[in-house]
């Protein structure tokens, strides 16, 4: 006796006027294929849940999944924390060094905050001491001091932008972002041992880093808010018109909302992936959304991160109706919590602010030939705020969050795209016959 072939028959010969097979039924059929053929059971239960989907629909055998997910995925242990990861880089790091950047680390997790003495993000922590030990691992294979002179850091540079250096190779602007963690990270160990051919060294391949530009940031990826934000739709109405609903529809839908809102509420992927269904954002009316976000997943001073959050209520029916559906019908299949964006192989866990990242570059890429990860959905929002709201660059700081109008200026592309319209709209008044000039 087969019961998958059974239940399979049952679907075909009951048809679509019959109940479906509730949630304890299907829990038990699969616990006893399970028992029976092993894995292979999972592989029944998908193909069962697509004849369902065949018979009665979609969202009538959306449960289906809710069964298979259960059964078949178990929760992750929770990440190792940011502070756990800093402490780690530090025990690789010479015995000398630790013991004060242990005392920072520790002092700067507390939040207590001591005259003249540095408070620092895990992040900047992290940073430091993973530049502290390359240049650790560079120096002990080179029998170069490892306290660096301004000629071993310029070396250490010329080696990380050497062309032929294919493991560790590394952009001028990289190279000079290393140098500065160098030598921020000696002088939390020891002020004393500034060193002004160590500052020299490292302002003169911060200024090369200015001139050689973001190797990763590319006037390509200036596509256009409006491209991306509409990108994000059709991610959501491709999961929900997906014959079978199940995760993988609801990761569609989950990944078109990290584009949508991304260009919506132009923030950080910190700070997007802190968005919690009742708890950092709220659906207040049918046109209007409400985000709190506390300032420890905001771009601030570490001594700052106890302080106000970005508070912002907006008005988007579309939005609004998107994540209404969301909530209802497609978070529930990847577990029973509250965040917006889920994990897909950890439930009740989030995705990382990396793995946002990576997901908005990996689909902008597919969908538009360029990768734009999140961050760069700013400076899309921002040119566009620039350009075409009355406000211009004052809609571009409350926009992005900004403390300073001046702030915006890496953010607003907008200059460019204003001088080529206006030198077009020129050449056409010269014609006689008016054309549109493409530039």
């Amino acid at each position: 006796m087969n019961s998958h072939l059974d239940m399979l028959t049952h679907i075909r010969a009951d048809g679509p006027t019959q109940p479906v097979p509730g949630i304890s039924e299907l829990t038990e059929h699969l616990r006893e294929r399970m028992a029976a053929v092993g894995d292979t059971a999972f592989q029944e239960f998908a193909y069962l849940q697509r004849v369902a989907a065949e018979t009665w629909g979609a969202a009538a055998t959306s449960h289906f999944a809710l069964v298979l997910r259960k059964a078949r995925v178990v929760p992750k242990e929770v990440r190792v924390s940011r502070w756990k990861m800093a402490n780690t880089a530090i025990d690789r790091l010479p015995s000398e060094w630790q013991t004060s950047l242990r005392a920072i680390a520790a002092r700067s997790e507390a939040g207590n905050v001591m005259s003249g003495l540095p408070i620092l993000s895990s992040d900047y922590l992290g940073a430091v001491t993973t530049a502290l030990c390359r240049y650790v691992d560079y120096a002990r294979s080179r029998g170069v001091a490892l306290v660096p002179s301004g000629a071993d850091l310029h070396c250490y540079a010329l080696w990380l932008t050497d062309p032929e250096n294919t493991q560790y190779g590394v952009s001028v602007r990289a190279a000079a972002d290393y140098l500065s963690r160098i030598k921020a990270g000696l002088n939390l160990m020891e002020p004393s041992i500034a060193s002004p051919a160590r500052e020299f060294v490292c302002r003169f391949w911060r200024e090369r880093g200015r001139a050689a530009g973001t190797p990763t940031k590319t006037g390509d990826q200036l596509v256009g808010a409006a491209a991306i934000y509409n990108l994000g739709f059709r991610q959501i109405g491709d999961a929900r018109r997906a014959p079978m609903r199940g995760v993988r529809a609801a990761t569609v839908y989950r990944n078109g909302l990290i584009l949508a809102l991304g260009i919506a509420l132009p923030q950080r992927a910190r700070a997007i992936s802190a968005l919690d269904f009742g708890n950092t954002l709220w659906i207040e009316a049918s046109d209007r959304l409400h985000a709190r976000i506390p300032a420890r997943m905001l771009k601030k001073r570490e001594d700052q991160k106890a302080g106000d959050p970005f508070d912002i209520v907006w008005h988007n029916a579309r939005l609004v109706a998107a994540l209404e559906d969301y909530r209802r019908c497609y978070r529930p299949l990847f577990d029973d919590g509250t965040s917006l964006f889920p994990s897909v192989h950890a439930p009740w866990q989030t995705i990382s602010e990396e793995r946002i990242g990576q997901l908005s570059a990996d689909i902008t890429e597919k969908k538009l030939g360029v990768r734009i990860p999140i961050h760069r959905f700013r400076d899309n929002a921002g040119t566009d705020a620039a350009e075409h709201l009355r406000a211009g660059r004052l809609a571009t700081k409350a926009l992005l969050d900004h403390a300073d109008i001046g702030t915006g200026d890496p953010y607003d592309h907008s200059g460019n795209a204003k001088s080529a319209a206006e030198f077009g709209e020129f050449i056409d008044s010269r014609r006689s016959t008016p054309t549109d000039l493409l530039l």
